[in-house]
Formats: C-alpha cells, structure tokens, sequence
C-alpha cells in the first residue's frame, strides 16, 4: 500500500480546519513552529503543504506577519459556455448535489415564452442544491423540453453536471447561451435552502440556452454572492 507523503496529510487536514471553520476566514492559522509542533513534521513539509494552500488561494502568506486564510470565491467567465458546476470544480472544489428532483410539470408562463413552447405544454424540471466542499452554494430550477429528453426522471440523483448528461446520454450539446444576472436578498426559502439569513444578497442568474434543435433550457439559479462572481472581456470593436 502506498504511503501518503506526509505534506499532503498536513495539506488536508489543514484545508479540512478551513472549511469546517476552525481556521475562520480573516483568520490567521498557527506558525510554522506550532505547526511542527501539532503534526511532528520538518518546517519543509509545513511550507510546502501551505504553499499549495496559497496556490488555491486559501491561504495568504504575508511576510513578517503571518499566513492568513482567505475566502475562497470562484469566477466564471461569460466568454465562452460554461457552467458553475464546471467553474467551481475548475476552482479546485469537490462538487456534489444536496438533494435533486426531477419532475414533468406545465410549464410555467415565462418557461413558454422563453422557450417558444404551447401555453398548455409540459415541460422536464429539475431543482437541486449544488454544494462547494460540503457548503450549499447554488440553488437552482431548471426547465427541459421533454420531447428530446425521453426518460429524463431516471437519471435524477446520478450526475453532477446536466451538460455533460445531456451530451453523453442525448447527445446533445449546448452551443449557444442567453443569461441575465442581477442581484436580489434570498427570500425566506432560498434562505432554508442555502442555509444563510433571510435577505442575504444573492446573485439571481437567468439561462436561456439552445442546442443544434432549438431552444432546450431555461435556468434560473440563486448564487451566495460572496462565493461566486463573474467575469467579462470587453474589446473595441
């Protein structure tokens, strides 16, 4: 059996004390000495296990002063198509889903009209909870065009990313993206849902996407906004 080398046993236990909250954010995480100290391990092993902390921006190392922990937020770029599922396992988080449903339902009056469907049509939803290394951060309620997604309802709770199950099982891909963002305080259900205070500030994202058939998707996802952000390249044209 393979050993693990001793600065990733260090590495881990000190990012798992991160993300529980026994490191808090803005904190200041114990010396190099103490460190030695706590683990029984060289100053080596200590530096090069918080190095790699620092590369995931976890960790701050300010010299004279102390290795502070800082809070970790992802960025999406809209220049290209992409998820926040895919943006933050990018970012180095393990990414899993608290909780899925996937049901057949009327489509609501915006969903008709954003996907171009009869007012008295029915349509694939899907609500879940996507979590970052344990935490909730996205609430999400999607709607499908049933018509081109056949059985959708058996695949509930087996996949992490909808993209990549539609390219693998339908062999569909997304290739073009219509979204809106704008900020909104959660409401008293989105604040159960995403374990934070009513009224925090959330983002509000709104996706209208469509594949080689036609339109397919229309997404509306409520983001912690001090976890997520979004980024934008500009040229002159």
């Amino acid at each position: 059996m393979t050993r693990t080398p001793a600065y990733r046993t260090v590495y881990s236990d000190i990012r798992r004390k991160i993300s529980d909250g026994t490191y808090p954010v803005g904190s200041m995480i114990p010396t190099e000495t103490q460190l030695q100290e706590a683990y029984g391990v060289s100053r080596t092993t200590i530096r090069k296990a918080i190095s790699m902390l620092a590369q995931e921006e976890r960790l701050s190392i300010r010299q004279g002063h102390g290795t502070v922990v800082l809070e970790k937020t992802t960025t999406q770029s809209l220049n290209s198509i992409t998820t926040i599922t895919t943006s933050l396992m990018e970012r180095g988080f393990q990414v899993t889903v608290q909780g899925m449903s996937i049901d057949l339902v009327d489509a609501p009056e915006k969903v008709s009209k954003a996907l171009h469907l009869d007012a008295k049509g029915q349509v694939y939803r899907i609500q879940r909870v996507l979590c970052a290394d344990g935490d909730p951060v996205v609430y999400s309620c999607s709607y499908y065009r049933p018509d081109w997604l056949p059985g959708l309802e058996q695949y509930e709770n087996t996949f992490v990313s909808i993209y990549r199950l539609f390219q693998e099982k339908y062999h569909i891909l997304i290739t073009e993206v219509d979204e809106t963002i704008s900020a909104a305080g959660c409401s008293f259900i989105d604040a159960q849902v995403l374990q934070i205070p009513q009224g925090t500030p959330i983002l509000l994202s709104r996706r209208i996407s469509s594949c080689s058939l036609g339109l397919l998707e229309y997404a509306e996802s409520k983001i912690l906004a001090d976890k997520y952000e979004y980024s934008i390249h500009m040229q002159r044209q």
